[in-house]
């Protein structure tokens, strides 16, 4: 004789709840590896932080490992400051506190592509999203946009395709009096990338941009003697 078989209502509540977590891992599993494979798109820590006299860019993407060892989750977070009447209010922009004279010259390294290196007059338009705030686009600035597959040089929004060898550093030499402005691709060697022969009116600054997630910009201090040929 057959006995009826009285199952514990907690059984199937224990049940369901292991049929929930199993999944629960599998739905894990898969995002995991969706994530992996968009998250190889980016890079996985991005920050930013230029300061040059009284502006700051400071923004910076980061990736936190949970539970799963290729899932991401993706934080954005933008440092805010106080309002200045000298700080670019929509573009990565930023410029030297102290004005450039005589004879110049500094390297800027570059990671990531989506970099400008420029020399501006300290009244260059910084509120607003115009033409007139943008490095290069206006004829109050000179700009080298520095990009992974190609560069440009720009003024008064007239753009110049740039070749040459192509180096993560960038030597800009500048005769403020002889109105020279010239931009190297530093390696080994020196290459000459372009050259602008004009006439400064104003001091001019050091200035730097960023136009892509994942793009860095620094000074480097020089440690040794560079030899600039200044001959057309």
């Amino acid at each position: 004789m057959t006995e009826n078989l009285h199952i514990p209502l907690s059984y199937y509540f224990a049940s369901l709840f292991l049929v929930s977590l199993n999944l629960i891992v599998v739905i894990l599993l898969a995002s995991s590896l969706v994530s992996l494979v968009v998250l190889s798109l980016y890079t996985s820590v991005f920050s930013s932080n230029l300061t040059y006299g009284h502006m700051s860019v400071v923004y910076s993407i980061k990736y936190n490992l949970p539970t799963s060892p290729h899932l991401f989750i993706q934080h954005f977070r933008m440092m805010s400051y106080s309002d200045h009447p000298d700080r670019f209010t929509v573009y990565y922009q930023v410029l030297s506190r102290e004005s450039l004279t005589g004879r110049c010259y500094w390297e800027v390294e570059w990671r990531g592509g989506g970099v400008g290196v420029a020399v501006a007059y300290k009244n260059i338009s910084r509120a607003g999203g115009g033409d007139e705030c943008v490095f290069g686009f206006n004829n109050k600035s000179w700009a080298l946009y520095w990009y992974t597959d190609n560069n440009k040089f720009r003024h008064n929004n007239v753009q110049t395709h740039l070749s040459g060898p192509r180096s993560s550093r960038v030597g800009v030499y500048l005769d403020h009096r002889a109105g020279i402005l010239s931009f190297y691709s530093v390696s080994e060697t020196m290459t000459l990338l372009h050259r602008v022969q004009t006439t400064f009116t104003q001091p001019l600054y050091a200035g730097l941009g960023l136009w892509k997630n994942g793009a860095t910009a620094e000074l480097i201090k020089v440690k040794q003697r560079r030899q600039v040929h200044v001959d057309p």
